[in-house]
């Protein structure tokens, strides 16, 4: 007369199988809203699609946050931890719970690298984009056997030729890419350069007016050109940006994303004229 339900973080093909991904954001917000009845905790629908969107549909990640509220963190702390403590301890705490037995036996290995790679994207990027962060663009099969296992320990999913990753699991990888320093900053360099050849091959004026290129290949990647050009500016990279920027201003115009356009182009000018470049006026 006893039922046992056995669950594992790795996918193993045995017997019958029942496979459970993430919560919708629907769910997400439904768990939410019920531990808060339950621990006595107010919250507003604004402060329930925050958490959720701080720590995805991991229900002991939602669990535990609202565990903390209850015990009388504000959600303040809760959702902007770094802007009370120099470090993030309770999304590090969940992170390790959830991560840490899994990712540890495969440091050192291509599929280690693979996952700190994913930690750099804002957006679910494509295998090439990846593989090329990783290091690993030589070796098509560690990818392949990389994206494999970080898939079959639900680390990552694959939807419609992309790679989507929680955001509590990309912190914990951002976390673990802070340890290796030298890792860091070559993955970053070879991030910028992917994008910047990226947008070379698709991006530029649109001679022939057809907007193929534009709206296969750089509308679906945008955010994560964005992103590039918002580090590149951060971490003064004047002349990456320019680059980069010269094969997105086209488009960009052409997509309506005018403010955008207004606000990079502006950043731009004002660099140029203290560096003395005066190229980018011709």
């Amino acid at each position: 007369s006893t039922q046992a339900v056995i669950t594992t973080r790795e996918k193993i093909v045995l017997y019958s199988s029942i496979e459970l991904d993430s919560l919708s954001e629907e769910s997400s917000l439904e768990l939410i809203n019920q531990q808060a009845t339950l621990k006595n905790v107010q919250l507003t629908e604004q402060q329930c699609e925050k958490i959720y969107h701080r720590f995805g549909g991991i229900p002991v990640a939602l669990i535990y946050a609202i565990g903390q509220r209850a015990y009388g963190y504000s959600i303040r702390r809760i959702i902007e931890p770094r802007t009370f403590l120099s470090k993030d301890t309770l999304t590090e705490n969940i992170a390790r719970f959830c991560f840490e037995r899994s990712v540890k036996p495969l440091k050192g290995t291509a599929t280690y690298k693979l996952l700190l790679a994913f930690s750099i994207f804002t957006d679910a990027p494509i295998r090439d984009a990846v593989a090329e962060v990783a290091g690993l663009t030589t070796d098509p099969i560690a990818v392949e056997e990389g994206l494999a296992r970080l898939e079959q320990l639900s680390l990552i999913r694959e939807e419609e030729q992309r790679y989507k990753i929680l955001p509590l699991t990309r912190e914990y990888a951002s976390a673990e890419l802070d340890t290796d320093r030298d890792f860091k900053e070559q993955a970053y360099e070879r991030w910028v350069n992917f994008y910047i050849d990226f947008s070379r091959k698709y991006g530029g004026k649109d001679w022939k007016g057809w907007r193929y290129n534009y709206d296969k290949y750089l509308h679906p990647e945008w955010r994560n050109l964005e992103q590039v050009l918002s580090w590149c500016a951060a971490n003064n990279r004047y002349d990456t940006f320019k680059l980069l920027w010269l094969n997105l201003d086209t488009y960009l115009d052409l997509d309506g994303y005018w403010e955008t356009r207004r606000h990079w182009w502006q950043w731009l000018l004002e660099n140029s004229k203290q560096r003395g470049d005066l190229s980018i006026y011709t």
